[in-house]
């Protein structure tokens, strides 16, 4: 219980506002037709609420009763599956809306073999429809892949459509670059494009369910001063994206102390529970998105690290943008110049006048002023 609201308590101290976590089957359906919850994730459930951070709950894993505990194919699997994430769903009813349906099924995640997109629109078109007549207030979310051509494939299928969302997990953390954050960004515009495409939806809303870089000795690890910026990065260009729900970062807390273990390294705090940098970008990230509507200005340039995005105070205030050149382009200032709170981002200026962390500049009286969104 002390480990549970030691957590609880970092993600309070973050500004975060939900956590997500498993709500393993084979722990709730230990016997064939008898369900509860046990006693260690109703209490965070509990403590999460209390502390106004909305959970979100993985219906996942297989369960040893059923299907030898791989993932439920058969027709008895999947109907227990759907009686198990019924009786959760149900017990939550008033406490939690928002659900996952299954974790990377296309992965070894939870052990078994990779499933196919067939598989897991066989299961979601058998738990879909219960589960919103059980709390039709509820967010049943698609679960995500990690495979290309996942979501297309579901949608193709037809569940992208049938979901209230699709989960997306857009690591990017292989490839050594400055510019990660725009990449994953740009990667999930053109996911959201094709989908719109294949479904005929107006939008596709994401939620970027899993997103985070390590920070271990050696291959694919980054510095924690590279992952403070990468997530405050993509905190501010993933909020001015409608179609972008969330972002749950992983993790909260490293997993391990082996320094070349990238698997003990995602988190916002070490495994002793002290900040690393990164907790302090969040934090100030999370601050100000709370309290601005953000767009995304244009993409000229944001292949190179050029980003304008307009931030409308949602209390009232003056014309307001978050801007950032990463890699001192030179190819963008702001000028405020131009009669009261009118404010213009010029993206072909020839000399470097923005910089590489992202600041908060206003326009007042035909004046900018500026402030880092994270100051160091």
């Amino acid at each position: 219980m002390a480990k549970q609201e030691s957590e609880l308590n970092l993600v309070s101290k973050t500004n975060l506002t939900s956590v997500r976590f498993d709500m393993p089957w084979k722990y709730i359906e230990t016997r064939q037709g008898e369900y509860s919850i046990p006693a260690d994730l109703e209490r965070y459930v509990d403590m999460a609420i209390k502390r106004g951070i909305q959970p979100v709950l993985i219906l996942d894993y297989g369960n040893s009763l059923y299907d030898g505990g791989d993932k439920p194919r058969s027709a008895a699997a999947i109907n227990a599956y759907a009686r198990y994430a019924t009786f959760v769903v149900a017990h939550f009813r008033g406490r939690v809306n928002q659900f996952e349906v299954w974790n990377e099924w296309d992965n070894y995640t939870g052990g078994f073999r990779p499933g196919s997109p067939e598989d897991y629109a066989t299961l979601f078109r058998a738990v879909y429809p219960v589960l919103k007549a059980t709390n039709p207030d509820a967010t049943i979310v698609v679960g995500a892949g990690v495979r290309k051509g996942w979501e297309e494939r579901l949608a193709e299928l037809g569940i992208v459509q049938m979901g209230d969302g699709l989960a997306v997990h857009p690591y990017n953390y292989q490839v050594t670059d400055d510019l990660a954050p725009e990449h994953c960004i740009r990667a999930l515009i053109e996911l959201e494009e094709r989908l719109r495409h294949l479904t005929r939806k107006a939008k596709v809303d994401l939620y970027v369910t899993e997103i985070g870089w390590p920070t271990n000795i050696g291959k694919f690890g980054v510095s924690e001063e590279t992952q403070r910026s990468f997530a405050t990065r993509l905190v501010l260009l993933a909020r001015s994206l409608p179609y972008i729900k969330g972002i749950w970062w992983y993790d909260l807390v490293d997993d391990g102390n082996d320094p070349t273990n990238k698997e003990h390294h995602f988190g916002l705090f070490r495994i002793d529970l002290t900040s690393k940098s990164v907790a302090s970008g969040m934090s100030s990230a999370a601050t100000f998105v709370a309290t601005h509507a953000l767009t995304l200005a244009n993409t000229n340039g944001f292949d190179e690290g050029v980003v304008a995005i307009e931030a409308r105070p949602l209390m009232g205030g003056p014309r307001t943008a978050v801007v950032w050149d990463v890699r001192q382009t030179g190819r963008m200032r702001v000028d405020c110049g131009k009669g009261d709170d009118v404010m213009t981002i010029d993206q072909t200026f020839g000399a470097a006048s923005v910089s590489p962390i992202p600041a908060i500049v206003t326009a007042h009286r035909g004046q900018c002023s500026s402030r880092l969104v994270d100051p160091t």
